[in-house]
Formats: C-alpha cells, sequence, structure tokens
C-alpha cells in the first residue's frame, strides 16, 4: 500500500493505493485507488468558487441534525431532492429522521459494549481453561456455550 496511510495529517482528502502484484508475464499488477474523505474537518473549510459544491456536499453528509441538513441543502434542487426521498423512505417506517438518527447512536454504543463484554468473557475463558478449569465450570460462570469454550483452545 502507498499513499500518505502512514502520516498523521489534518488534509481534508487522503488518497491510497493498493497494488496487487501478479507474477505471471500474462498478467499485469491490479491497482485500486482509495480516497479517504475527512468529514470531520469539513465544519471548518470555508467555501471558494470551486469547492462550493463538493463542500456542501460533504456538510451535507456530516450534518448532525435534519434540520442542519435542511439548512445547508436550502436553495439546491438535488440535496432538497433528497431529503425529500429520505422524508418519503422514513414515513413508510413510521418514523422521523432525529429518531433514526437516535436510535442508531443508541444501537451503535449498545452494540459496541456488547461486543466489548462477550471479548472480555472470551478473554476471562481462555484464562480459566489455561489454569485447568473444566468446561463445565466455565461454561457456569461466563455464560458461554460449551462449543464456544472448546473453540478457544
Amino acid at each position: 500500500m502507498s499513499g500518505n496511510y502512514h502520516k498523521e495529517n489534518e488534509e481534508l482528502v487522503n488518497d491510497y493505493s493498493f497494488i496487487r502484484r501478479i507474477d505471471t508475464p500474462s498478467n499485469k499488477d491490479e491497482c485500486m485507488e482509495m480516497y479517504l474523505i475527512r468529514l470531520d474537518l469539513v465544519k471548518n473549510i470555508v467555501y471558494n468558487e470551486t469547492s462550493e459544491r463538493l463542500v456542501r456536499w460533504l456538510k451535507f453528509m456530516n450534518a448532525q441534525s435534519y434540520e442542519e441538513m435542511k439548512e445547508i441543502g436550502k436553495e439546491d434542487e438535488v440535496m432538497e431532492q433528497a431529503l425529500k426521498y429520505i422524508d418519503e423512505f422514513l414515513e413508510k417506517e413510521g418514523t422521523t429522521f432525529q429518531d433514526k438518527i437516535d436510535y442508531e447512536k443508541v444501537k451503535s454504543f449498545d452494540d459496541g459494549l456488547m461486543k466489548g463484554e462477550k471479548t472480555g468473557i472470551m478473554k476471562t475463558a481462555k484464562k480459566m481453561l489455561k489454569d485447568g478449569l473444566n468446561i463445565n465450570t466455565i461454561a457456569k460462570y461466563t455464560g458461554l456455550s460449551k462449543e464456544e469454550i472448546k473453540k478457544l483452545n
């Protein structure tokens, strides 16, 4: 991999290149380019003539609320169409945009907690196995199945 992946920087756009080397004479190496756009930096960017549309879209995608999206999308036909599509989609789901954002934040946090808890339990079970405790005892105290514990070896 080449590019600026090894540098910490404050660039809005970071580019990377991935190359897969192919060792046969008839095949050419494959290359893929990836661009990382730092949405966390977008809020500090001031529009200029050449970047206005791009920056507006980046700010639109990074908005923290539906009202902020509407403000950014004012007088832009495509952004207003995107907001209309979101409204129609969520209406079918019986929810609002802000409710959906709030739900996803809570769900993401809960998912992270569950994954962290599961990781801790697995580490503990592995240590218990290493110390010679039997599988039934480990299952009783960790809540893991015997099959999960056997896979830890």
